[in-house]
């Protein structure tokens, strides 16, 4: 049966391209005077080029016999990718003509200083199909479009499904009789799991009874119950990290900070001011959290509205707070796996065949990764379709795995009908765009017809069918083509969801993009360790290294009054 869903593309098919250069088209190449040839230039990052390849071939035969440059017929491509990128240096530099890449690119800036094309004949048809926060995103300086979001990812866990059926790892629902319930009091407190599927599961992080959380952690207390219950009744790792994944071990924290914090609180982190209250750390007692001999010590905190003169309190969150120090926990109990954070070496490649296939017999309970990782694990969930071949009964694979959806509150367990609607940081937070150049060169024409191609519903759609990466804007694609069901399960979360955009028509959000934006090399990624070393990639490295605990990292990422001050002038 054919799976339509309006989607939203996800996370990277321009992203990752792993050649130099690839070139697409006839024996004429891209250098020919016969041909005009658009550069493209792409985020190196996990999806690879394949989709790239293939929608500009589709677009090169569509128009074989188009000329877009006086005196030449049909079009060429060469794609290369490329990472680190300041574009305030390759708007100048490069030979690029369209750019597509994650969190970096700063529109509001790059378009003041005349590097972009404008692209309001491309995006006005198209306005009413992208998610409305975006078109601050796009904007430039003076209200004209120019960029187009593309793929979005999310920060966070996925869990095993299979393993959670099979243990019952789901919290049960308090109505539920003391004969089909079991009991585990363990280091981080008391709580209930079902006996077996038939049991009634908790309604879940968002309170609703009968939908895709029911079962799961509804608090930072059961989720560390979980952990707790995973390693000491099962022998399962609870989280799985790749050894070599410092550069993003902030994922699990920025999403643990937003799913406590819900969708108001963490808009004020792009200057989007509302009138949620939100709980900021002033001090720290002498109590400690999670367990009486945690040594994480209790914030005291105040509740306060945050607006333009106090934003700079709003990484002051007590939920960031309780989020890192759930990380320095975490990682003193081992529930992040000891055996794969030993190699330094060791790839998300890696992690994510241990996680689909066990490891040495060894089982894991959530992958520490964004929701774009599925995709790159293609050659893993095919090793488990053939381990487990008799088991397949259609085109889906039989492993059942699926991005989860976090603690809501700090502790107890959510009643129904008192949750919190789930909430999603879009850190892919990409946008396509090309260099003005082209209205000079010649090229405009090709560059404009190609991005009304690239952004047709059948080419959004042959995107996510390929990835199962999607992208803030209404379209349809055919989700049975994925062949996993990890895709339908993020649609279904996406959907309920309240997604924050990175994007904002505050005068100072605009005007220093690059202290806010969250993704890699984000300033939440800079700071200095206590023996004068600065850092850059995360947290993982700091706390192992670096005598680095969470209330250290947590103030040292702290934006002081007086540079809050600086980004007003």
């Amino acid at each position: 049966m054919k799976n339509s869903k309006k989607k939203y593309l996800t996370l990277a098919a321009m992203t990752a391209v792993m050649g130099c250069l690839a070139s697409c088209g006839g024996s004429d190449g891209g250098n020919s005077s016969k041909i005009t040839t658009v550069d493209i230039m792409l985020f190196n990052g996990t999806a690879g080029i394949d989709f790239m390849n293939k929608c500009t071939q589709r677009f090169q035969e569509l128009h074989k016999n188009t000329s877009f440059e006086e005196g030449k017929t049909g079009i060429n491509f060469k794609i290369r990718s490329a990472k680190g990128i300041s574009f305030n240096t390759e708007m100048r530099t490069s030979g690029d003509d369209i750019f597509m890449y994650e969190g970096v690119p700063d529109i509001y800036s790059l378009s003041a200083q005349k590097f972009l094309l404008n692209l309001d004949d491309i995006v006005e048809p198209m306005k009413d199909k992208i998610e409305p926060d975006l078109l601050k995103r796009i904007s430039g300086n003076d209200g004209s479009y120019y960029a187009l979001p593309h793929y979005e990812w999310f920060p966070g866990v996925s869990y095993d499904k299979d393993l959670f059926d099979e243990k019952n790892l789901y919290f049960a629902d308090p109505s539920v009789s003391i004969d089909d319930k079991e009991e585990y009091n363990g280091n981080y407190g008391k709580a209930y799991f079902i006996a077996d599927k038939s049991v009634t599961k908790s309604v879940g992080p968002n309170g609703i009874r009968g939908d895709y959380d029911d079962g799961l952690p509804s608090s930072l207390e059961e989720f560390n119950i979980l952990c707790d219950k995973m390693m000491s009744d099962f022998n399962i790792s609870p989280l799985l990290l790749c050894g070599s994944g410092t550069y993003y071990s902030w994922y699990l924290p920025i999403a643990m900070w937003a799913s406590l914090t819900g969708g108001d609180g963490m808009r004020n982190v792009y200057c989007n001011w509302t009138n949620q209250e939100v709980e900021v750390v002033t001090g720290y007692s002498d109590e400690n959290i999670f367990r009486s001999d945690s040594g994480l010590k209790k914030p005291t905190t105040e509740k306060i509205v945050l607006n333009d003169e106090n934003g700079y309190k709003m990484y002051n969150m007590a939920n960031r707070y309780y989020s890192m120090a759930f990380f320095e926990m975490a990682l003193k109990n081992e529930w992040i796996d000891k055996e794969q954070l030993a190699n330094a070496n060791g790839t998300p490649t890696e992690a994510d065949n241990w996680f689909i296939n066990g490891h040495n017999s060894k089982r894991y309970g959530m992958l520490w990764d964004g929701s774009y990782w599925c995709h790159e694990a293609a050659a893993e969930f095919a090793t488990y379709d053939k381990v487990h071949a008799s088991e397949k009964t259609s085109n889906v694979s039989p492993r059942h795995i699926s991005f989860m959806p976090l603690p809501t509150q700090l502790t107890g367990q959510v009643e129904e009908g008192k949750g919190k609607k789930p909430t999603l940081m879009n850190v892919g937070n990409t946008v396509t765009f090309a260099n003005s150049r082209v209205a000079r060169n010649g090229k405009e024409k090709a560059v404009k017809e190609f991005l009304k191609f690239m952004y047709s519903n059948d080419e959004l759609a042959a995107f996510s069918e390929l990835t199962g990466l999607t992208a803030p804007i209404d379209y349809t694609y055919d989700a049975s083509k994925l062949g996993n069901t990890y895709y339908d399960d993020l649609a279904t979360y996406r959907k309920d969801a309240d997604v924050i955009q990175c994007a904002s028509d505050s005068p100072r959000f605009k005007k220093n993009y690059d202290s806010f934006y969250m993704s890699y090399g984000m300033t939440l990624n800079h700071f200095t360790a206590p023996d004068g070393t600065a850092l850059t990639d995360a947290y993982l490295n700091a706390m192992q290294h670096y005598n680095c605990d969470a209330k250290y990292i947590f103030e040292q990422t702290n934006i002081t009054k007086a540079n809050w001050d600086k980004m007003k002038q």
